[in-house]
């Protein structure tokens, strides 16, 4: 039994790019608030993202974007926006994990501090999320779902309403603006 020759069988081609996939994002995502996301990772001709962000946690309605044009204008929008409201943010990547064959899972914090607070200094946010990518049969990204973990409520409303206070103007892109 040989070994089979890269791209002489599909089994090879996912994992040549599910390897390079989860390289491409464990570079990336720490990386979100200074620079756009590698694309070429991505399913060409069917990705789509899902940011349920907003509608658990800030109130509004499921964000679906449609192709990798759309994303990446959708995640440059989200760092002009960041930029706007936070004086400084990043991302922490602090677990990657293969739930199952055509599925990673991605635990993130994102840390960020308001440029204005309603009454008061600006206390730095933390948010945990998880995102989770999941793979077409050639490896590359076909869907990216992203989620925060409501780990305690109090905090979590605390959060939501510096976000939402009267000091604070709120993009479209957090109240979960449904774009199918």
């Amino acid at each position: 039994m040989g070994l089979t020759p890269l791209g002489g069988d599909g089994d090879s081609e996912f994992h040549v790019n599910f390897g390079r996939a989860v390289r491409t994002l464990r570079e990336d995502i720490p990386r979100f608030f200074t620079q756009a996301p590698t694309t070429s990772v991505l399913a060409e001709d069917s990705f789509v993202f899902v940011d349920r962000i907003g509608r658990v946690h800030l109130g509004g309605g499921t964000t679906i974007v449609y192709g990798t044009e759309a994303y990446r204008r959708h995640l440059f929008m989200l760092r002009v926006y960041c930029g706007l409201i936070f004086s400084r943010s990043s991302v922490e990547v602090l677990r990657m994990w293969q739930r199952d064959t055509h599925t990673l899972a991605v635990r993130w914090t994102l840390r960020c501090v308001p440029r204005l607070a309603a009454r008061g200094a600006a206390k730095p946010l933390s948010l945990d999320g998880i995102s989770e990518y999941k793979f077409n049969p050639r490896g590359f990204i076909r869907e990216h779902t992203v989620d925060l973990i409501n780990w305690d409520d109090g905090k979590l409303a605390k959060s939501k309403t510096l976000l939402a206070s009267p000091g604070v103007a709120m993009p479209a892109a957090f109240h979960g603006i449904v774009e199918s």
